[in-house]
């Protein structure tokens, strides 16, 4: 079974991502700030990492770097509504980057197509 870490800042959106992860047999994990991301990480080792660019304590963009720092090969997933990140998170090995709102549907099938390659992909944008 696939781990993923879902840190979202919004606790609805949170409930909703992680109910259809679980529902589609992903180990979930949540976390509802970059604080306590960056802990369940370091205790679970996710596979693949759902990051809320606009979390905070600290935000996503500081998240991604200290979990790449901690384990480069993870494959990770950006949530935002700012395009303005994207030349940052991508220099930083960013693999997929989904602009809001988006779809529980499109968080799983972003999920499974990150799980079903090996190395680590080029950047992807999906926009609604």
């Amino acid at each position: 079974m696939t781990k993923v870490l879902l840190a979202e800042h919004d606790p609805e959106l949170l409930g909703l991502y992680g109910s259809e992860l679980e529902r589609n047999n992903f180990g979930t994990i949540t976390a509802k700030n970059g604080k306590e991301a960056i802990g369940k990480f370091i205790e679970n080792s996710p596979e693949i990492v759902i990051l809320d660019q606009e979390m905070s304590n600290p935000g996503g963009l500081d998240v991604l770097r200290r979990i790449l720092a901690i384990r480069p090969q993870t494959k990770i997933i950006m949530l935002t509504m700012k395009s303005a990140v994207l030349d940052e998170a991508e220099r930083l090995g960013l693999e997929l980057f989904l602009l809001k709102p988006v779809s529980p549907q499109l968080i799983v099938a972003s999920v499974l197509a990150l799980s079903d390659v090996k190395s680590r992909p080029q950047l992807m944008i999906v926009t609604r």
